[in-house]
């Protein structure tokens, strides 16, 4: 289920860049964060807590700032985009649960190995088989499962066992600001003030739902 989840989210996270800027794509990816609690929720059937409402509703005004354009129609690469979050929020309550039952370099190594398989399997039915792979093609690939896929989540499963989720969710957003940053050296993406209103609401909201106690109770007894 993990690598069938993480398969959909590259997959559409890949075709939705063919129609959007990466800045975008890494701000929208990044608020799957957000909405892991509400999916978690059709399992542990606990409420999400108001401060995680509170986050969501901040990412997604971010979505609509920076996703509806000036005519007010979204971009097909912010729709497909979007539908990559959420694969990519099942995929973390995915490994949340089965990785209590499984190793996590054993769970890393199976689900990128479906990741693979199911990758090979398209690829060899849409994609044209490329004619030519020279050195530079060859350290791309190696590059990207070595490094951004294989080792990233064999990394991500190890150190969750000392550190919290909440930590490490926190952390890993910082994807998205780096998206942004990267599309503006490598891509010379110019960064409008809409742009920047729409990341900070975005990363405002998760970090909202991840920081703050879910339970106004707590924030009760935190003030006082």
């Amino acid at each position: 289920m993990a690598g069938l989840f993480l398969f959909l989210g590259f997959a559409t996270q890949a075709v939705g860049l063919l129609y959007t800027t990466p800045a975008k794509s890494g701000f929208i990816t990044g608020s799957s964060v957000v909405m892991v609690p509400f999916f978690a929720y059709f399992l542990t059937k606990k409420f999400p807590g108001w401060s995680q409402i509170a986050g969501a509703l901040l990412a997604f005004i971010g979505l609509a700032v920076i996703s509806i354009e000036g005519d007010f129609k979204i971009n097909t690469g912010d729709v497909i985009t979007v539908f990559c979050a959420v694969f990519f929020a099942m995929q973390i309550i995915a490994i949340e649960y089965y990785a209590k039952k499984a190793g996590s370099v054993n769970l890393a190594m199976l689900e990128t190995g479906i990741v693979g398989m199911l990758s090979l399997i398209v690829g060899a039915l849409y994609e044209p088989m490329p004619a030519k792979l020279d050195l530079h093609s060859w350290m791309a690939i190696l590059y990207a499962s070595i490094f951004c896929t294989a080792g990233a989540f064999v990394v991500q499963n190890i150190a969750q066992k000392y550190t919290t989720s909440t930590h490490a969710a926190v952390i890993m957003c910082l994807e998205s600001v780096f998206a942004g940053l990267f599309s503006f050296l490598f891509w010379h993406e110019p960064i409008t003030l809409k742009s920047l209103l729409g990341f900070a609401l975005i990363l405002s909201g998760v970090l909202i739902t991840e920081l703050l106690p879910s339970d106004l109770s707590k924030i009760t007894s935190m003030s006082g």
